[in-house]
């Protein structure tokens, strides 16, 4: 969406950062911003990316409308400002981790709002849901059907192998969750998803199921564990919100409680199982 650089508004300011599924927490904490405060427009700085050791992108027009929202290098974003402990605590313009439950809890003016952050162990129950309603309502993919009998399998390799993510999603949790599955005695296809087919493979090794690869891309990958009736996830955010934006009733999600050794969820995905 084009919008007008020579008219002064109000916008809702977020910088990127990460994967896809931490760009869905940074634009789904855009959209609360944008809801409650009333500011129409949002616009997304996607500059940073370029600067991981991984390849990174701005995945988010694949998978979402984006009627009201614009891609803009932001000047303040790059100070980091809502990262600052004071500034968290006096002001409601410059929101980060550190204060997003105590705004959005308030009453918020039509004013621009400077967002940094990854918005994930801060969200409660009701800001989640509230989070997923406004992204489901504009995700590109909400008319998919889900496959009955198939179970998807996410294992995450690559860096969730390092101690900030290690322990989580480990060959133990598979065997637990995929037992469960099996007692259910109505899945008819397993399927694994991963970024990781060597570490996968391992771990396959160990599970007595016959299963196969997905073998698309990361799009493909995403709508699988969309449509899939049972889920198995990691603790990827990726697939958190593949599980989430693709849940439609009667989908049964399996998933760890931790997002990593030191952050445990406190949301419960739609047709998660505790």
């Amino acid at each position: 969406m084009l919008i007008n650089k020579g008219i002064k508004m109000s916008k809702v300011c977020c910088r990127l950062a990460g994967g896809l599924g931490n760009q869905i927490f940074q634009y789904g904490a855009s959209l609360l911003i944008s809801k409650k405060s009333n500011v129409k427009y949002i616009e997304l700085d996607d500059s940073e990316l370029n600067n991981y050791k991984a390849s990174r992108s701005n995945e988010l027009p694949h998978y979402f409308k984006m009627t009201n929202s614009n891609v803009e290098n932001k000047f303040l974003l790059k100070l980091r400002l809502p990262r600052i402990n004071i500034l968290a605590n006096l002001t409601d313009r410059f929101v980060g981790d550190l204060n997003f439950n105590r705004v959005l809890y308030q009453s918020l003016t039509n004013k621009s709002y400077y967002l940094d952050g990854y918005f994930q162990n801060c969200l409660d129950q009701t800001l989640f849901d509230e989070m997923l309603e406004l992204l489901k309502k504009d995700y590109l993919y909400s008319h998919l059907s889900i496959k009955p009998n198939v179970c998807a399998i996410h294992i995450r390799g690559g860096d969730f192998l390092t101690k900030k993510y290690s322990g989580i999603a480990s060959t133990n949790y598979y065997l637990e969750q995929l037992n469960k599955i099996k007692e259910m005695n109505s899945v008819d296809q397993f399927v694994i998803v991963t970024d990781d087919k060597n570490y996968a493979t391992e771990i396959a090794k160990k599970i007595s199921i016959k299963y196969f690869f997905s073998d698309g891309n990361m799009l493909d990958d995403f709508l699988l564990l969309a449509q899939s009736q049972f889920k198995v996830l990691s603790n990827s955010t990726f697939a958190i919100w593949a599980s989430a934006l693709g849940y439609k009733p009667g989908c049964i999600v399996l998933a760890p409680q931790k997002l990593n050794i030191h952050d445990t969820r406190n949301f419960i995905l739609p047709g998660e199982l505790i």
